[in-house]
């Protein structure tokens, strides 16, 4: 009765053994997945402030452009402002000499 009792026990022992290092197994596995759910966010999260990144550096760079683009256009306007101001004075100026002429030929 007592080897039975014995051996019960040791039955016993070795199964609460097996159910602890389950559950132990268990354990670690269900901390290993959150390492990794953990580890894949961080990568995602990585990877989407990389691709922010350089969205906002796209912008700057077409901000850039277009700032030029309009610089460069403003600066033509001007010049084309400042050729027809020539003209138009050089006009006024060939009126003056016409009218000058003119007159010339007609004194004499």
């Amino acid at each position: 009765a007592i080897k039975a009792k014995l051996e019960e026990n040791i039955i016993s022992l070795k199964t609460e053994k097996g159910s602890y290092e389950e559950k132990e197994r268990a354990y670690i596995l269900e901390i290993q997945k959150k390492d990794l759910v953990h580890m894949q966010a961080v990568k995602v999260k990585e990877r989407v402030i990389l691709e922010n990144a350089k969205k906002k550096e796209l912008l700057y760079m077409e901000e850039a452009r277009l700032r030029e683009q309009t610089y460069m256009q403003e600066s033509t306007n001007r010049l084309f402002a400042e050729l027809k101001k020539q003209e138009e004075r050089n006009k006024k100026e060939l009126e003056k000499e016409k009218k000058s002429i003119l007159q010339s030929e007609r004194r004499v």
